[in-house]
């Protein structure tokens, strides 16, 4: 027994190798420099290899700007905000959070010629995952590769989590979106903020402690987007609180976009009076 184990550990096989790589290999070939997903080296949003959260009040606009990013994923689209979107090979939306809802929205931007596209390259997972992502940490990985997707959305995260204020669950739920990055998926996810943030007076920019639940929700995450506003308000603040390791601080500032379209105006993205860049 112990020498099979001896000639496992001298073979380089086996769990305590699977992920290892030599130094050089780490630094120039994991993709540490590539262009972002969304957004410009020098203004970037979203970064491949890392998750994007967006935060916000219910009915701020945090399903609408994920649909404009899926779309441009998808290629639907080019840009989001004045800022481009990199395309996706196929898409997984998990529409845990009120998938009815969802699917209101999302028909807000469909034509009818996005059929084939949205059939071939966009899979919608209604309802609750088979377990929670804490309880089951490889759950996220394996949807991926069972749907042949290369990005994740998560809608919302508090559905995919058994609790968002414990610790070591939070930590489990990193571990779940650690792997399937590592397995080369992009996820976004989609989160609430502290109900006593959302009394907070208009104008007010807000905190990484003000997203609900345990602080390793958000210190995993690569980039955090923060929605402030009302519920209903036709235009809300969007603040880049965390944006990727090493890019531009310019990302930081504030921007402001609509809230969502008109009901009866199918648009992919928001008129342009509404979506100014971040100020220098």
């Amino acid at each position: 027994m112990r020498a099979e184990r001896e000639r496992a550990l001298a073979s380089g096989q086996g769990r305590l190798n699977r992920f290892a790589t030599d130094g050089w290999s780490f630094v120039k070939e994991t993709g540490a420099d590539a262009e972002p997903l969304w957004g410009t080296r020098e203004k970037a949003v979203w970064a491949p290899g890392e998750s994007l959260m967006i935060v916000g009040a219910p009915g701020v606009g945090k399903t609408t700007l994920a649909h404009q990013v899926v779309f441009a994923r998808l290629g639907l689209s080019e840009t989001v905000l004045e800022m481009p979107v990199a395309p996706s090979r196929r898409v997984l939306y998990l529409a845990m959070d009120r998938p009815r809802q969802i699917a209101r929205a999302m028909n807000r931007r469909v034509f009818s010629t996005d059929e084939k596209i949205l059939r071939e390259r966009l899979v919608v997972w209604e309802g609750p995952l088979p377990a929670t992502l804490d309880k089951e940490p490889d759950l996220l990985a394996d949807l991926a590769a069972a749907h042949r997707a290369d990005t994740i959305v998560i809608d919302s995260l508090k559905d995919a989590v058994s609790t968002m204020v414990d610790d070591s669950l939070a930590v489990a739920f990193h571990n779940a979106r650690m792997r399937a990055l590592r397995g080369g998926v992009e996820i976004m996810e989609l989160h609430h903020q502290r109900k006593a943030t959302a009394d907070a007076p208009r104008g007010q920019r807000p905190a990484l402690d003000q997203v609900y639940g345990s602080t390793w929700i958000t210190a995993g995450a690569g980039s955090v987007l923060f929605i402030t506003g009302r519920a209903g308000d036709p235009a809300v603040t969007l603040h880049h609180l965390r944006p990727p390791p090493g890019r531009s601080a310019r990302s930081t500032s504030p921007m402001t976009t609509c809230a969502a379209p008109p009901p009866s105006t199918p648009a992919r993205t928001p008129p342009s009076c509404c979506a100014t860049p971040p100020a220098g």
